[in-house]
């Protein structure tokens, strides 16, 4: 009987240490995929592939792109979220402007601090002056890693992924063929092809 009594409190202190490490977890002390958590990216790109409708020779640009963007997302469950960014990015050779304002997916691998990640994200790159930027389409897919920093609900991560911008009002020139005097010029497209390496910072609400 007694030896009953040991085993049925040795049971109970265990359930009851299990349940308090399980809910001491669920209040957001392991697990860090809850809430909205913000961040700041810094981007550098290197491109590899240009693509255009037009004469010039796109073996013979060398483009880079460095940009600026920042970004609100929310946890919808412990491995998914979903966020809207906005930012900054600049292409060289040729060079070129534009302002990317994108939607974004991420996917954790982990619940806790230190997690790998998948994310895609994409939208429409707008302009505010048509004679220095540019506008068109642009999507990002990649891998990434999150990093815990001293300081609570403060991260660091880094993502590497391929990116791709396409503009269809590039260059323009003459008309062939189809000419019309009344709207003498046509269009070139160009598509920036890169492969980006963020480092950026995350702050968390939870």
């Amino acid at each position: 009987m007694k030896i009953y009594s040991v085993v049925r409190s040795f049971i109970t202190l265990f359930l009851f240490l299990f349940l308090s490490v399980s809910a001491f977890a669920q209040g957001g002390k392991i697990i860090r995929n809850q809430g909205v958590y913000y961040t700041i990216e810094p981007t550098y790109g290197v491109g590899f592939i240009s693509k255009t409708n037009h004469a010039t020779e796109t073996s013979d640009l060398s483009p880079l792109n460095i940009g600026l963007r920042a970004s609100y997302n929310q946890f919808i469950n412990y491995k998914t979220s979903v966020g809207a960014s906005f930012g900054y990015m600049r292409y060289e050779d040729p060079g070129m402007t534009t302002f990317p304002l994108l939607a974004n997916v991420k996917w954790y691998y982990r619940k806790s601090a230190h997690s790998p990640f998948f994310y895609s994200e994409g939208g429409y790159s707008v302009r505010f002056s048509n004679k220095t930027q540019f506008k068109g389409w642009v999507y990002e897919l990649g891998v990434g890693y999150r990093f815990r920093m001293k300081k609570r609900n403060n991260f660091l991560f880094v993502k590497l992924g391929y990116s791709a911008f396409k503009t269809n009002e590039w260059v323009w020139d003459l008309r062939r063929g189809d000419y019309d005097p009344l709207d003498p010029y046509k269009w070139h497209y160009i598509k920036r092809q890169s492969i980006n390496i963020t480092l950026g910072y995350y702050k968390s609400s939870r």
